[in-house]
């Protein structure tokens, strides 16, 4: 589920109050949406609420009040940690959020922390990656032939490794190759 704006709001809270400088995302995408969101309302003076209310602009927010962030990324599903946009829920709604200073820092992709992870969770996050680009690849025409082959790339890597990720849960190189994939599904490039 993506994270919700209250207990983002606590976390934001409790940042400010202990002078914190520097996030660190762990875990999947909600878990990186979530931080990025606290990353923008820490140092927001004002309603966090109206951060929400953007759509896929820039929330008005000085890059310099903005914390900045990492991520480790443990489940590859949604491309957060290579992007700068993030997924709030707020009163039964969903809402993008976007500022370029929520770009992370640093993004450590080490496949051997997805090993564990359930077979569903794994299931889920190629079925993620999959549609996010095939959302990008249908609706985006453009004559971007570049972007569209890099997509079918993807899509067919996801296709390729997707059973291997699953029967397989310690195979390095699907897992990178899943990993990699999550990653680019949403770094911007096959939209571009």
């Amino acid at each position: 589920a993506n994270p919700q704006y209250e207990t983002l709001a606590k976390a934001a809270k409790l940042a400010k109050e202990k002078s914190i400088d520097f996030l660190l995302a762990v875990g999947g995408g909600s878990v990186m949406d979530g931080t990025k969101f606290i990353a923008l309302a820490t140092n927001f003076e004002g309603d966090s609420t109206s951060l929400l209310f953007h759509g896929f602009a820039p929330v008005p927010v000085e890059a310099d009040q903005v914390l900045p962030l990492g991520t480790i990324a443990t489940l590859p599903a949604t491309g957060s940690e290579m992007n700068a946009f993030g997924v709030v829920s707020y009163q039964g709604g969903k809402f993008p959020v976007n500022h370029p200073s929520i770009y992370p820092t640093f993004s450590l992709l080490d496949p051997t922390l997805t090993f564990t992870l359930p077979k569903i969770q794994v299931a889920n996050g190629v079925v993620d990656a999959f549609v996010h680009v095939l959302e990008q690849y249908a609706t985006y025409p453009v004559d971007g032939r570049v972007q569209d082959r890099t997509a079918e790339g993807i899509m067919r890597t996801l296709i390729e490794i997707g059973p291997i990720t699953l029967e397989e849960p310690e195979n390095y190189n699907a897992r990178a190759n899943l990993m990699w994939s999550a990653t680019s599904a949403l770094n911007g490039m096959i939209g571009a």
